[in-house]
């Protein structure tokens, strides 16, 4: 994909969410205290279209007040929903992109404080189930916990997080085989809803899958090389066939 496409077609993700009752009630969260939260109440404003990247990422912040009150499921919810996270798909390197957003979310600052962090991530990526996808109508949706539905440029944006290293605790022994084990499940039901998914949507898994890779210190000198540029690059390379042979060898 071309670089202006890749805008053009980030730019539509944003633009285009829809204002409908039923949009809203299926992305609002409730916590303890009964308060609701969505990101779908401020898209819908009449300004957000006219907004710069600055000031849409400001007014995407969370209450401050609220941030404790969230558990840290909801968090992690959150951040699987924020509006602005097909934006990545815009950088040459995704993961750039994914960077920007999450440096610029409270509730991601608030998120990775969590000592159950690493824990609720992973509760989150096994919770979701590709093999169900609904590609019409568009865009794409992923059902999750509790039969809450994601987009697909969303659950992206969500294994760029876990691919990140910015939830230090993901690596740890136990969450790296726990890891290797979802994404690995991923990964093949990716690749048999081929046909709706496409083989870009594949490189996200992969980027789980090189960190896990390098983090185990599982490759050959010559392959470790290969998957550490495939990183640098945000997952964003020409031949993608290389890196699944290499990492399924």
């Amino acid at each position: 994909m071309n670089k202006l496409l890749r805008i053009t077609t980030a730019l539509l993700l944003v633009f285009s969410t829809s204002c409908s009752d039923d949009v809203v009630s299926s992305h609002k969260l409730k916590n303890e205290t009964n308060n609701t939260i969505f990101f779908d109440a401020i898209v819908c404003q009449p300004a957000w279209a006219k907004m710069t990247m600055k000031q849409k990422l400001t007014l995407c912040q969370l209450p401050e007040s609220k941030l404790q009150e969230l558990s840290t499921q909801e968090l992690v919810e959150l951040c699987a929903q924020h509006p602005l996270s097909p934006v990545c798909n815009a950088y040459e390197n995704p993961m750039i992109g994914a960077k920007v957003v999450m440096s610029s979310f409270n509730g991601f600052k608030e998120l990775v404080k969590r000592k159950d962090a690493a824990e609720k991530v992973l509760d989150f990526y096994e919770g979701l189930d590709f093999s169900a996808s609904v590609k019409y109508p568009y865009p794409i949706t992923i059902p999750g916990l509790n039969g809450k539905l994601y987009s697909s440029s969303h659950i992206s944006f969500i294994e760029l997080l876990i691919a990140s290293n910015e939830i230090a605790d993901l690596y740890k022994s136990g969450n790296v085989e726990r890891m290797k084990s979802i994404s690995s499940t991923k990964f093949l039901q990716k690749i048999r809803a081929i046909k709706i998914f496409g083989k870009t949507s594949i490189s996200p898994t992969l980027m789980v899958q090189s960190q896990i890779a390098i983090k185990t210190h599982s490759l050959s000198k010559d392959d470790e090389a290969k998957i550490a540029n495939f990183i640098n690059h945000g997952g964003n390379v020409e031949d993608i066939n290389t890196i699944i042979s290499t990492l399924y060898k």
